[in-house]
């Protein structure tokens, strides 16, 4: 599985997309892209790296990504890291990758649960840098001034590293509590990274999961909307309100405990 909006970037390009799974057999693992790419009959332009990955909620150590890459950059594969969850890691696994020519995608929006400010940034080569910022500059023009100033201000001060930390401790707790809530054997994996979980929804695919639990007051995401290999499943996200958080995962778990008896 990978996050939705590649696809519609790619088809509003009509670029060709090819695949490669993240998800197998009931375990996520990071494959040997090398070894892919060498069974395809046109050499991919780029490759798009989401880790950690959303929906996976899972954190590749970088290791493995880096051997599993580094004969790329010699094949003239552009590589495109997006790190949106990067601070969000709840164990020792390290992924950021600093030696390899890529182009990185980073976001303050996630981290600092403010989504609605819709702000990041990239670091890449200068042709890459100015062909992102020409493209900004066409579709949104900017982001608004008082935004990146107030973001500037708050990242300069000792509450951005405090907020981080315990939200880091806060996202690690809830996904071991969600872990211990739902009925037993349908977690996809073990997240350590990110605010989601892929669920089973047996096997029955994610959509028809979804009518059921929305008839319930609960509302997640099919998994079809992430690729193939996640399309009986649907995904968590464990990032709304505290207050209300294990009255929330209570009602997932009845609706998933009465899905199972269908």
């Amino acid at each position: 599985p990978g996050f939705a909006s590649y696809k519609l970037a790619a088809d509003f390009l009509g670029l060709n997309i090819v695949y490669y799974p993240v998800y197998e057999n009931s375990e996520a693992k990071f494959p040997n892209l090398g070894d892919f790419v060498k069974d395809l009959k046109v050499l991919p332009k780029a490759i798009i790296v989401n880790n950690p990955s959303n929906p996976l909620g899972i954190a590749f150590g970088s290791s493995v990504v880096q051997a599993s890459l580094e004969n790329f950059p010699e094949l003239g594969i552009e590589i495109i890291f997006d790190e949106t969850y990067i601070n969000l890691v709840y164990d020792r696994t390290v992924t950021a990758i600093e030696n390899l020519p890529a182009t990185h995608l980073r976001s303050f929006s996630k981290e600092h649960c403010a989504p609605g400010l819709r702000i990041g940034y990239a670091f890449a080569d200068k042709g890459s840098a100015k062909n992102m910022g020409d493209l900004m500059s066409l579709s949104i023009s900017c982001v608004p001034q008082f935004i990146q100033f107030a973001v500037a201000e708050y990242l300069r001060s000792h509450d951005s590293i405090t907020f981080t930390r315990n939200l880091s401790l806060e996202m690690a707790r809830r996904l071991k509590y969600v872990a211990g809530a739902i009925p037993q054997g349908l977690m996809r994996t073990e997240p350590n990274a990110a605010f989601y979980a892929l669920i089973s929804s047996g096997e029955q695919d994610g959509e028809s999961a979804f009518d059921f639990l929305l008839e319930r007051n609960v509302s997640v995401c099919p998994g079809s909307k992430f690729g193939l290999n996640s399309r009986n499943s649907f995904r968590v996200s464990l990032a709304g309100s505290s207050d209300t958080f294990e009255l929330d995962i209570q009602m997932l778990a009845d609706a998933l405990s009465e899905w199972q008896t269908i």
